[in-house]
């Protein structure tokens, strides 16, 4: 539990805003950003000069995907070596992204660019069945593994 609850809130978060500033020192593109660690994870990135849509949109949905693909990596990594604490990050590196579709995320403002806000919601659900789904699947290999 330990485990989910510091790759949701802490790590998961870490990773996301590195990823944004990751693209935007990449592109040369000048910015600020406030990151709290305590007493909740959370940033702000401002970018400095103006962007066109297809590089705010780049540069919007690179955190996003990037804890998700991190997510999925952890994921596969845990299977393949059928290791529970793995999963359990996996799971936590996706829930935080699917906690936030449903709060106005970074993946809202993508879709509100053309004109499909609620579909995050719709994606929320979708990501978050699939969460509980694979904490069931830990927590039953866990149990049908104990003495």
């Amino acid at each position: 539990m330990v485990c989910l609850l510091a790759t949701c809130l802490v790590i998961s978060p870490v990773i996301h805003e590195s990823a944004h500033i990751l693209a935007l020192e990449f592109s040369g593109t000048p910015y600020i950003t406030d990151l709290e660690i305590y007493p909740n994870t959370y940033g702000t990135i401002r970018m400095l000069s103006s962007a066109g849509m297809a590089e705010t949109i780049i540069f919007v949905g690179i955190g996003i995907f990037t804890s998700i693909l991190a997510g999925i990596f952890l994921l596969l990594v845990g299977r393949k070596k059928e290791s529970p604490v793995s999963r359990i990050s996996g799971v936590g590196l996706l829930l935080n992204p699917t906690l936030a579709m449903f709060s106005g995320s970074d993946l809202s403002t993508i879709l509100s660019f053309f004109g499909l806000e609620s579909l995050s919601i719709i994606l929320g659900l979708f990501l978050g069945g699939f969460c509980l789904l694979e904490l069931n699947r830990v927590a039953t290999s866990l149990l049908s593994e104990a003495p």
